[in-house]
């Protein structure tokens, strides 16, 4: 969503086609961006057996590494998360279960997954009740037909999984040119992140790493707040 230095390769076409190269590279970018969106979602989501298989295999790692490549220098900001997750590979679901159930099940240390936890802080949402929020977030998704699943509209994986549906509608509009759509898509993202995800995030976060430093969730949650610091600019309160 903002300006990042992007490494593609030349194309010989740019003087012919430079609409079709601008296109071109936002196409890939866009793509990327919902790759990692895409993950950061399943891995909020509870562990199932298919999950942890891909982290076994090294998808998770190689797939957002690739995802970050057009990141250029800032790219290594993320690799050391990235890296840090590739040493929690070949635990068993059961592990993984156990894990995720004490930071965001019923647990002492349980570290809330939903926004509703967060905006009552906000100064500027102090009236607004849960109610109201997940009405909201329902007209977010209603709006492009999407219907998760009740209950959970407000969780940390819905909104990213909404985000990398975003993603996914806004690279389908640069590779067809349809640049106008495609515009519109991305400061709907914009409008979420501001709104939403980008406002709580990084309180989640931290609240993760206090409760489970140097596990994967602690990772995986750094990862995000990394990458949402790209995605939301200036004003981001997630990273120093």
């Amino acid at each position: 969503m903002n300006n990042r230095e992007i490494n593609l390769p030349a194309s010989n076409n740019v003087v012919d086609d430079p609409i079709g190269r601008a296109c071109g590279i936002l196409t890939s970018v866009s793509r990327s961006r919902a790759t990692i969106y895409r993950w950061l979602s399943l891995g909020f989501y509870p562990p199932d057996r298919e999950w942890v298989e891909a982290v076994n295999r090294e998808q998770l790692t190689a797939e957002l590494t690739d995802a970050t490549s057009w990141l250029g220098a800032d790219q290594q900001k993320l690799l050391l998360e990235i890296e840090r997750l590739a040493g929690h590979q070949r635990s068993p679901l059961e592990e993984w279960q156990a894990e995720y159930n004490r930071l965001f099940g019923k647990s002492i240390q349980y570290v809330s997954p939903r926004e509703g936890s967060y905006r009552w802080r906000d100064v500027l949402h102090m009236t607004e009740t849960t109610d109201n929020l997940t009405a909201a977030l329902q007209q977010e998704y209603h709006q492009f037909g999407l219907l998760p699943l009740t209950g959970m509209e407000d969780t940390v994986a819905v909104e990213c999984e909404f985000l990398a549906y975003l993603c996914e509608r806004e690279t389908e509009n640069w590779a067809a040119h349809s640049m106008s759509s495609a515009r519109e898509l991305r400061q709907q993202q914009r409008n979420f992140l501001i709104n939403h995800l980008g406002l709580w995030f990084p309180e989640f976060s931290r609240n993760v790493t206090d409760c489970a430093a140097d596990s994967f969730y602690d990772h995986f949650a750094s990862f995000g707040n990394i990458w949402l610091s790209f995605e939301y600019g200036a004003g981001y309160l997630g990273v120093a």
